[in-house]
């Protein structure tokens, strides 16, 4: 039998989508095991309490804030997978399969880039990477990842609706994906709108109405109403741009605007401006030949200037557009004689990916979090404290970083003062925490919302001092610039004015909390 040769250009293809897809899956996996959400937390419990009674408390049970308060759970099956997840193999596990399926789907969404616009390798490994770190700023073991994993898939597919004849697949998939999306994140209605836009740029196009077209999006539509709260899913949604939503756009960092924002994100300013700028230059070619996609786009850029967490969005539906306008434009020729050079490279970095792999699972990272202590949150000691002054049913006051994981380890009893659900909820005219939270802030405003909810234990951090990266350090003047910055949170802190008021007692303080009761 004769054996075909070796066919050089199918192994250079595979080799750098497989190294491209390994970086990836190696530089979110160090983000996940570093970047631990706050809110974390609360979703596990809330789908631990579904598995274990086999459904989701109708009003919050957690907090005393908002006591018996309607509650939508909008993160459904993806809260119950991520606990099935952590219940098996830990964090470890779940910052595992994020990163992969997040590294896969960007290496997909490069390889669809470089073979629908034959972009030379060397032009989509550099270009591509300045637009993907886009996406590390949002990126951790979060529910908003999905959306990041959904918007790649939309693309593709829409690119497929927008043709003349798009496949039946493509429509089967769309309302697949809109199943799922509806039940994982509220961002789905998002995607809802970019459909709509997309069918009405064919629309126009074409000039006439296609029923398929129109009966793709009523279906797709009709199909997110397919969950355990049907329509109110949609309502409740959309109470991410309620005026109170206001709120988050001013103190949650990433709902603040990239230019508001500090610390500031230098990798997610790269992005922004990288995009901004071959946008401007190429307008009229993007308009012409995109246009769909390319509106899409601009709401994205759009959003980022109101919320940087819009900027994984960005980067995902401008990394195509982007690389279709460069034309090829980087173009490296090296002689045969260092082929060899270029391998031995690629062999080199493929064994310093498997071993550090390797090192990782020996090491199992991560496997703690949650657990008393760990991550800067509060020790066992601390949480037993608490547990035994509250037992006469005591209101407690936490703060908001610290409150998915209270509902973690508490399971309502205690009940915390805030998490990470509040702001983003509808509330019947002043009924709302978030806002009193935020404004303990300021030096009288402690003690009216500490008078309002007559707070009796209070769990506070022994310090808010942070630490800044050398960047942004730089931009506040440097260490003096930092411990001036961590003095004012300090003075501003509620351990501070705890600390000065008479009829408060300081009880327990080890180096993860300081816990305070009312005399």
């Amino acid at each position: 039998m004769k054996i075909p040769k070796f066919n050089k250009p199918i192994f250079t293809e595979a080799l750098w989508i497989g190294l491209t897809a390994a970086i990836l899956f190696f530089v979110f996996l160090n983000i996940a095991l570093k970047y631990l959400d706050p809110d974390l937390g609360w979703h596990l419990v809330i789908a631990q309490n579904f598995l274990e009674t086999g459904f989701f408390p109708s009003v919050d049970v957690y907090s005393f804030a908002i006591k018996n308060f309607p509650w939508v759970v909008f993160e459904f099956h993806l809260s119950n997978l991520m606990y099935l997840i952590y219940k098996q193999i830990s964090y470890l596990g779940l910052a595992v399969v994020f990163s992969g399926i997040t590294a896969a789907l960007l290496t997909l969404h490069i390889y669809l880039t470089r073979q629908i616009f034959k972009i030379r390798l060397l032009t989509i490994l550099i270009f591509g990477g300045v637009l993907i770190i886009g996406t590390f700023s949002t990126f951790g073991i979060r529910t908003p990842v999905f959306s990041i994993w959904a918007n790649i898939i939309l693309f593709w597919l829409l690119w497929d609706l927008l043709k003349d004849k798009p496949r039946l697949l493509t429509r089967l998939s769309l309302m697949g994906l809109f199943l799922i999306w509806a039940n994982c994140h509220p961002s789905f209605f998002v995607g809802v709108a970019t459909l709509v836009i997309a069918v009405i740029y064919k629309t126009l196009r074409r000039k006439t109405v296609s029923l398929a077209d129109i009966t793709t999006v009523i279906t797709t539509g009709l199909i997110t109403l397919l969950n355990p709260y049907g329509i109110r899913l949609w309502w409740e949604a959309l109470g991410h741009f309620l005026p109170t939503s206001s709120l988050m756009h001013t103190y949650i960092r990433e709902w603040q605007s990239v230019f508001k924002m500090f610390p500031v994100d230098l990798l997610g300013l790269i992005t922004l401006f990288f995009v901004l700028l071959v946008f401007i230059e190429n307008f009229k070619k993007l308009w012409k030949n995109y246009p769909a996609h390319f509106i899409v786009a601009v709401i994205f850029l759009v959003g980022t200037f109101m919320a940087t967490r819009n900027i994984g969005l960005l980067a995902i539906w401008a990394l195509p557009l982007v690389l279709a306008t460069l034309n090829n434009s980087v173009k490296v020729a090296l002689p045969p004689k260092h082929y060899h050079l270029i391998r031995v490279l690629q062999g080199a970095l493929a064994i310093l990916i498997v071993s550090e792999f390797v090192s990782l699972l020996a090491i199992n990272w991560c496997t703690n979090f949650l657990q008393t202590g760990a991550s800067g949150y509060p020790s066992s000691k601390a949480l037993d404290e608490v547990k035994q002054l509250t037992n006469q049913g005591e209101w407690l006051y936490n703060p908001y970083d610290w409150g998915g994981y209270l509902d973690w380890h508490f399971k309502g009893t205690p009940q915390v003062f805030i998490d990470g659900r509040m702001p983003a909820t509808w509330f019947n005219k002043d009924n709302f925490p978030f806002k009193d939270y935020v404004a303990m802030y300021s030096t009288k405003g402690k003690g009216e919302i500490f008078a309002k909810y007559d707070f009796t234990v209070a769990i506070v951090k022994p310090t808010i001092a942070s630490s800044l990266d050398p960047f942004n350090r730089f931009l506040i003047g440097g260490a003096a610039g930092e411990a001036k910055l961590n003095a004012e949170a300090e003075r501003l802190s509620v351990k501070t004015w705890l600390e000065g008021q008479p009829n408060w007692k300081k009880v327990y303080k080890d180096d993860t909390a300081v816990i305070f009761v009312k005399k």
